[in-house]
């Protein structure tokens, strides 16, 4: 047995020159390699460790040298409107191109003149389609790289026409049942975790009968006046029967889970509305576009089931609309360079399919606030309009619970929507989710290409609104609450908010107010 001991782990970005070239290549690199081996009990023991040097232009540090953990920035942005005199801080510090970045770990801190780099998005390269081009990625290289090879010969993929040839899918013959299934994660959860599988299994046993998959029933002594998700309340009984799955998220998990995932009539009809927003436009009648889906969880619907007392307590924030645009709900979202993030997503479907104005865009998140920022970031890089599903937004599990009958179903109506149209997009882009995931199980036999990327929005947003609970509380009765925190809870509610000290928000008058407000509008 040998065990590798290895000191020489890199996170996050690999580093690289222009035109595409990484730095670590074995030549033009000085680096020094040292190797100790050690025999103990039998086991041999190899440690190594690798250290190079490299010339870099200063100029590239400001981007290329960033772990993904430390994503989180602040960027600039335009305010038109005027702000009140006491906030003006906030105004200049959201126009201001000179506002430092949050600087986490051992980043270096650059001078400003370092910092700025030209806007790669706007360089002709990535709008006119040049297969030649390669876009410098800011965020996870890796992954979009892995998606964005021309498809110059990309035609429209029907999934069930694909499901047939692809999945040879049989007419069933019986049924095989299992009761009792405990669902107790989100549909995207279930369905790799527990529903693909249960139906694997069922088909293995009896190859030619159907899976007939049914939750666990009501159980009122339990959650009395609680409403359980049932999977088979919003997609049909099987009829026909696929080979069985030995392998995680293989081929055949994909036709099982397209096979199990036909929608009943409410869903069906939502996923019917979006495709007529797509066909009916102007700019698309009659032609044909690939269609790109970015999905983005940010946690915000459950915190409207965790921490809604705390955020309802703030009231419309309506004194801080005019300084907290659309445009700046970046600011607002934990863990990840949002804007980085989705002007390099809409880089890849560019060069992916052909240039700017080549592409559809459906956006999915459970914050509405979000999906308006994306249609105002990317509106302009698409045919078409920016859609997203309009039905009620939730985590359907925690929905699913719900003591409202008619909001558990809609929560999970448009779970499946979503669900759905993610499944059928060309290219599909998202933050670290199974919802997503499950998603791209469902495309079955069609070539979807699937990135997804490092980010958990959810758990700086989480913390936060852990802090505005406990405050709620002792609030006073005030059209307009201001969080009242103890020097302690100060700490960590300004080191859990988006850039720490360093988000625009903290330099209102009312600092915890004006960023609270600042993620609550960006969300909501």
């Amino acid at each position: 047995m040998v065990q590798v001991v290895s000191r020489s782990k890199i996170r996050g970005i690999p580093l690289r020159r222009k035109k595409n070239h990484y730095l670590w290549r074995p030549f033009g690199l000085d680096y020094r390699v040292w190797l100790l081996c050690a025999v103990v009990s039998g086991t041999v023991f190899v440690a190594y460790n690798v250290d190079f040097s490299f010339d870099l232009d200063k100029s590239e540090l400001g981007t290329k040298l960033r772990k993904k953990k430390d994503l989180t920035h602040i960027a600039t942005s335009q305010v038109d409107a005027d702000l009140p005199v006491v906030d003006a801080t906030i105004k200049r510090e959201l126009k201001d191109p000179a506002v430092d970045k949050p600087q986490h770990d051992n980043a270096p801190i650059l001078p400003v003149q370092q910092q700025q780099q030209p806007d790669l998005h706007t360089q002709n390269g990535v709008s006119n389609g040049n297969p030649s081009f390669r876009y410098e990625y800011t965020y996870a290289p890796k992954e979009l790289q892995k998606i964005d090879d021309p498809w110059s010969d990309w035609t429209p993929c029907d999934l069930q026409s694909a499901f047939q040839t692809v999945c040879h899918p049989r007419p069933a013959t019986c049924t095989s049942i299992k009761d009792d299934v405990l669902n107790n994660h989100g549909i995207g959860n279930s369905l790799e975790v527990t529903y693909v599988k249960v139906a694997s299994e069922l088909m293995k046993e009896k190859p030619d009968c159907a899976p007939i998959i049914k939750d666990m029933p009501i159980r009122p002594t339990v959650l009395p006046g609680t409403f359980l998700f049932r999977l088979l309340d919003y997609v049909k009984e099987p009829t026909v029967v696929v080979a069985s799955s030995n392998l995680w998220r293989d081929q055949n998990a994909k036709c099982i889970t397209y096979a199990i995932t036909q929608p009943r009539e409410a869903v069906a009809e939502k996923v019917h509305i979006i495709q007529e927003k797509y066909r009916q436009h102007p700019e698309i009648a009659g032609k044909q576009y690939p269609l790109v889906a970015i999905h983005l969880r940010t946690g915000w619907s459950d915190e409207m089931q965790r921490n809604k007392n705390g955020w309802d307590a703030l009231g419309s924030c309506q004194d801080y609309r005019d300084q907290f645009p659309v445009d700046v709900a970046f600011h607002a979202v934990s863990d990840v360079a949002l804007k980085d993030m989705l002007l390099d997503a809409a880089a890849a479907a560019d060069r992916a399919f052909g240039g700017t104005g080549k592409w559809r865009l459906y956006v999915a998140s459970d914050a509405p606030g979000i999906r308006k920022y994306v249609q105002h970031l990317l509106q302009t890089r698409v045919v078409g309009p920016v859609v997203w599903h309009e039905g009620r937004i939730g985590h359907n599990y925690l929905g699913g619970m719900a003591t409202n009958y008619d909001e558990k179903v809609d929560t999970s109506i448009s779970a499946f929507t979503d669900l759905i149209v993610m499944s059928e997009a060309d290219m599909l882009i998202c933050l670290s989710s199974k919802f997503p995931a499950a998603a791209n199980m469902r495309s079955g036999g069609c070539p979807q290409r699937f990135a997804q990327l490092q980010g958990h929005p959810r758990h700086g947003l989480a913390k936060t609104g852990d802090i505005l609970r406990k405050a709620f509380s002792s609030r006073s009765k005030t059209s307009q609450w201001s969080p009242s925190l103890d020097d302690e809870s100060k700490t960590s509610f300004f080191a859990a908010i988006p850039g720490g000290m360093n988000n625009p928000c903290t330099k209102a008058a009312d600092p915890i107010r004006a960023c609270s407000c600042l993620i609550k509008l960006s969300h909501a």
